[in-house]
């Protein structure tokens, strides 16, 4: 999704730009890529665990098929500058960039830097970052910039009707928006169920596809999944729960709605979101860091009706996209 923020403004920008994107020949890249018009070219590539897997082994030979092939379309296609969001597809085409010399720049949306973008980072002429804490998370000397995380324009742009004729509630009741990223939150899913009674709100409820949870009521409404009517959910929000993944704090932030943030538990992770969920809340001290471990219905039930009472700040401009704009502007101004 950020990657799509950017390359719609380097479009509207410099109409005439030409973009391939390379990406991993089974990932949801490969259909939402074409769908937008933008060249796409599908590569092998090896995920990085830090975990024994019988995977690791099928693996460690896709990394190299996956750098041929990315030499080759980076050969064709002759780019002046790789822009990397990390993630292991991103691997084989920064080391096929870095040796065919083209300038590489990196982006990292969490806190914590990603595997992938720790190895991907002794290539990088650039590392552009989503927050301040970073900077010294990377050893390297290399230019950094902080230039925050890609949010869709739209996602700003919802329209408060639209959004209460689409769930079919009563707009005299303050919403809550419950939401586990694309994949729902089975433990969230489970803890607002049971403390429904408890809130004096309308729920709106994104469970994560295959995980319908409990029939809908006047007050509660429940979606697998929504994309494009996202942003008329988001402007009839009052509170939003959610975990702490980089691209749903950035559209938070910029919305400016209050937040519960539920960080995936760090057994489970490498405590990214943990560590992204503190430095949210330092920008916005009003946020309700619940820790997985500790979700209960009743804390959650008490953190909705203490948030239900603060009012929404204004929306955050964000101009993620400008900043990265510009260092990529750097080396395409470049002869």
């Amino acid at each position: 999704m950020p990657n799509i923020a950017l390359i719609q403004k380097l479009q509207t920008k410099h109409p005439d730009v030409e973009i391939l994107y390379i990406g991993y020949k089974k990932g949801p890249e490969a259909k939402m890529i074409p769908e937008i018009g933008i060249k796409f070219k599908g590569v092998q590539a090896g995920k990085l665990r830090r975990y024994f897997s019988w995977e690791n082994f099928f693996d460690f030979f896709r990394l190299p098929i996956g750098f041929v092939q990315s030499f080759f379309a980076l050969l064709k296609f002759k780019p002046k500058v790789v822009f990397s969001k990390g993630g292991y597809v991103g691997i084989p085409v920064v080391f096929a960039a870095k040796a065919l010399r083209i300038p590489v720049v990196l982006h990292e949306s969490d806190v914590l830097p990603g595997l992938a973008n720790k190895i991907a980072s002794d290539l990088a002429d650039v590392i552009c970052m989503s927050y301040v804490e970073t900077k010294d998370l990377i050893t390297r000397q290399v230019k950094k910039v902080v230039t925050g995380n890609p949010v869709r324009e739209f996602i700003t742009q919802g329209d408060r009707n639209s959004g209460f004729d689409y769930c079919g509630l009563n707009q005299d009741r303050k919403v809550v928006l419950v939401m586990g990223g694309s994949q729902g939150a089975q433990h969230i899913n489970e803890a607002l169920i049971k403390s429904l009674s408890k809130i004096d709100a309308n729920i709106i409820h994104i469970t994560g596809k295959g995980k319908k949870v409990h029939d809908d009521t006047d007050q509660y409404k429940s979606f697998e999944y929504i994309d494009k009517e996202l942003p008329d959910i988001y402007a009839i929000s009052d509170v939003i729960v959610s975990r702490a993944g980089a691209n749903s704090l950035a559209e938070i932030d910029a919305l400016g709605i209050p937040s519960i943030l539920i960080p995936i538990a760090k057994a489970a992770s490498r405590g990214e979101q943990t560590i992204n969920a503190e430095a949210h809340k330092k920008l916005n001290p009003e946020t309700i860091i619940i820790k997985d471990e500790e979700l209960s219905a009743d804390n959650l039930a008490d953190s909705i009706s203490k948030l239900l009472q603060s009012p929404k700040k204004e929306k955050h401009e964000n101009n993620a996209t400008d900043k990265i704009l510009e260092v990529l502007e750097s080396y395409v101004d470049r002869n």
